[in-house]
């Protein structure tokens, strides 16, 4: 599978620079984006909120099973770059 690639950063309550991919089957930035929101409150928290700075398409690449797995069940899937 080839997965749309959106690039993006988020900072942390405590000043953390977040940069992660979101991975979609469909190129829409906007829920792109909202996925990325989504993703950022349930992995961190609603005390430990985050400002999503940017996210913005990047490119395709193709993904392994799991990945794959994930976007097809969930919308999107999510790899963690730095700050993490």
């Amino acid at each position: 599978m080839r997965a749309h690639v959106y690039d993006s950063y988020a900072i942390t309550a405590d000043g953390r620079l977040l940069h992660f991919d979101i991975l979609t089957a469909e190129p829409d930035l906007e829920r792109a984006r909202s996925f990325a929101q989504q993703w950022l409150e349930r992995e961190l928290g609603g005390s430990k909120l985050t400002t999503l700075k940017e996210c913005r398409f990047c490119h395709m690449e193709s993904v392994d099973e799991a990945q794959a797995n994930e976007v097809l069940a969930a919308g999107y899937a999510v790899l963690k770059i730095s700050g993490f």
